[in-house]
């Protein structure tokens, strides 16, 4: 969900990237968070998406309790993947990533 608001909002905001960073998230798992709802965003006129320092906190703290036991990563999980990059073939849409794992390393 989101609207066009002026560059100069009267609301606190960050960019997508902030968000991500303060969230432990990837800036593609906010753009999904904001599909499914759970963050509204607003765009400046030039295109770029902002959002309310209250929805990031109220996220943020959501995702605190609901996480007591686990810690936050700061990227998502196929950024930690280990492995050798096999083949990428480009789409209309997306990328398809062959990624060869459990390859042993040089002895």
């Amino acid at each position: 969900m989101h609207c066009s608001v002026p560059a100069e909002s009267p609301f606190p905001t960050l960019r997508i990237g902030q968000a991500a960073e303060l969230l432990g998230a990837s800036v593609d798992t906010i753009r999904r968070w904001e599909t499914a709802g759970l963050l509204a965003t607003r765009r400046t006129a030039d295109g770029q998406r902002l959002l309310g320092l209250a929805d990031v906190r109220r996220l943020l703290d959501e995702r605190r309790r609901s996480n007591v036991d686990s810690p936050f990563v700061a990227q998502s999980a196929r950024n930690r993947f280990t492995g050798i990059v096999g083949s990428v073939q480009r789409d209309e849409i997306v990328p398809l990533v062959e990624v060869l794992s459990g390859v042993p390393t040089g002895s």
